[in-house]
């Protein structure tokens, strides 16, 4: 963003500050709002944040529904999850999209399928299913460096590899699904499907991926089938595996949902949906918005669900939701441990969980209430159930996150905030959120009214749609964490940019979250002041996360920093 851009930008918001003022202080905290009466301003942002977990998983949704796209995490890759409501009999989709749901034809799962390859190049025509390739070696996959961390049973140690694999299909059993190719390279790769290019990657995979194969019904053959493979390593780790997946039918053809509404608020977003002749209510809810010590930045948040009949009449009504771990995770057990009134599954083990930048491992971490929702395992998949009635017509799924990755603060190990004391485990704070969710969701609720009611002021629908979703897209880009003295430092993936943080900051005033603008900038501050800087200036940014100790941009733009800092500086202690 250019300087003159972001002068714009500031003495426009400083002006909607100053006037809103006379407002706040009419306002008050907000208690006396009676929020169960008030009526939501009307939004549709394009997309938005509805579960800022964590930056590395944080859930989004785009456009105003659930159910015609899957959700998805800031990386742009799908959130696997499916929510349905069987109501007498009939199973209506309210969330989720209708043709993620996979299943192995020939999967890619290590160790379970042999081909073959060659370290050299093969010559013209090595990927068309009529190549001799007699002189191959024969090879279990998955094909990489002997110590990568993911299973890799045929070592690879040159600076290519050429694989072939030969797969036999069914072409009737195939027609009207969608075919997926599941793969992980590290680094660039090309895929070729009985000699059509199906597969150009440019980078490595860190994670295994998945693409839908378009038009593979002008070369898909009844029988054998070949997929090659050629994979370059550019330096360092090396890595091929992929496998051919089909559309599961399973859930093709239910019925979708009805959107009626849906009110997007500063922590929260609440769908009603129409499923037959009952309604369903469901709210995504974000305390880790909330400024109380024991929730900020807290990668625990979790959905709530009601149900009433719009008819006056009695339904058999059935709340479920199916993810698919195998996609996110790929083979992984899910651990079951009941704990007083709460069931906490754990997602994504030791061996084969998602890997981490500092070579921790990640758990996805969903509470159940235990004694209401009942859980089962097959095929990949982890299925939750529960019945509503007229007694019993609503219900709580929690969802948390742990990536695991200590966080290097110039020579010190930083905890989270939300654990700064070292006490908890996400485990054991999923439980105490979910113990008090109702008041935590009553909170939240009295806040989102509060700021609607400030926005509803004013005419400018274009600012409320951008600011209303804000404090859950900032949280989305930030890790919340301690420093060695206890206080909120506030991490995005470059670590105390000046031209991101000068970008949120009259966004961060106009709510009063002078706590996120300081965590921000106290990076600056303290790299400043170390050892390590020896400039005297401020730096531009102190590193790359989870490591913050030197400026990682070359340019060091010391007067744009400067200046930035100044205003941003004194804009604190005027608002404070």
């Amino acid at each position: 963003m250019e300087m003159k851009d972001m002068k714009r930008q500031l003495w426009y918001w400083m002006g909607w500050l100053l006037c809103m003022a006379g407002l706040l202080a009419c306002q008050g905290c907000g208690d006396k709002l009676v929020v169960e009466t008030m009526e939501m301003m009307e939004i549709h942002p394009d997309s938005h944040t509805l579960l800022p977990l964590e930056p590395d998983f944080s859930v989004r949704v785009k456009g105003d529904t659930l159910y015609n796209r899957y959700l998805c995490f800031r990386s742009g890759k799908e959130f696997p999850l499916l929510g349905f409501l069987r109501v007498d009999g009939k199973i209506y989709r309210f969330m989720g999209g209708d043709s993620l749901r996979i299943k192995p034809v020939e999967s890619a799962a290590c160790g379970e399928w042999c081909g073959k390859y060659s370290f050299l190049h093969p010559g013209k025509g090595w990927e068309l299913p009529e190549y001799d390739d007699i002189s191959w070696r024969d090879g279990k996959a998955g094909f990489g460096s002997a110590n990568h961390e993911y299973p890799v049973n045929t070592p690879w140690c040159s600076g290519s590899i050429y694989v072939r694999r030969d797969i036999n299909l069914n072409k009737d059993s195939l027609e009207g699904r969608k075919l997926y190719i599941k793969y992980i390279c590290d680094d660039r790769m090309c895929l070729y499907w009985n000699g059509h290019l199906v597969l150009n990657r440019e980078s490595y995979t860190p994670e295994p991926e998945c693409i839908c194969v378009s038009g593979s019904a002008d070369f898909i053959r009844n029988g054998e089938n070949v997929l090659a493979a050629c994979c370059l390593d550019d330096g360092g780790m090396a890595l091929l595996d992929y496998g051919l997946y089909a559309e599961d039918m399973r859930y093709k053809g239910v019925e979708t949902a009805v959107l009626r509404k849906v009110d997007i608020g500063m922590t929260r977003t609440v769908y009603s949906l129409l499923c037959g002749e009952v309604e369903l209510q469901i709210d995504f809810v974000s305390p880790s918005l909330l400024k109380e010590d024991d929730c900020l930045g807290c990668p625990v948040g979790f959905i709530t669900y009601k149900v009433q009949a719009t008819d006056g009449e009695q339904h058999d009504v059935e709340i479920m939701f199916d993810m698919d771990v195998y996609w996110m995770f790929g083979e992984v057990d899910v651990n079951s441990k009941v704990v007083d009134n709460w069931n906490v599954l754990q997602v994504g083990e030791d061996k084969k969980g998602l890997s981490s930048p500092e070579g921790g491992r990640r758990h996805l971490f969903i509470g159940l209430m235990a004694d209401k929702m009942k859980h089962t395992q097959g095929e990949g998949h982890l299925l939750l159930q529960q019945n509503l009635t007229v007694d019993a017509p609503e219900g709580v799924l929690l969802l948390g996150y742990d990536n695991n990755v200590g966080v290097h603060y110039f020579g010190s190990m930083l905890l989270p905030y939300w654990n700064r004391e070292g006490k908890y485990s996400v485990e054991n704070k999923m439980r105490e959120i979910g113990d008090k969710y109702k008041a935590l969701q009553h909170e939240c609720k009295r806040i989102d009214y509060y700021w609607n009611d400030i926005l509803l002021q004013t005419d400018k629908k274009t600012d409320a749609e951008r600011l209303v979703p804000f404090c859950r897209e900032f949280m989305e880009g930030y890790h919340m964490i301690s420093s060695v003295d206890g206080e909120l430092l506030c991490l995005s993936d470059t670590v105390g940019c000046i031209e991101s943080i000068y970008s949120h900051y009259p966004e961060l005033l106009f709510f009063d979250r002078t706590d996120l603008l300081e965590g921000a900038l106290k990076p600056v501050f303290d790299c400043y002041e170390s050892e390590w800087w020896h400039k005297k200036y401020y730096p531009r940014d102190v590193g790359i996360y989870p490591i913050v100790q030197l400026q990682e941009k070359v340019e060091d733009n010391e007067n744009e920093v400067n200046a930035c800092l100044l205003e941003m500086v004194g804009a604190i202690k005027r608002y404070r």
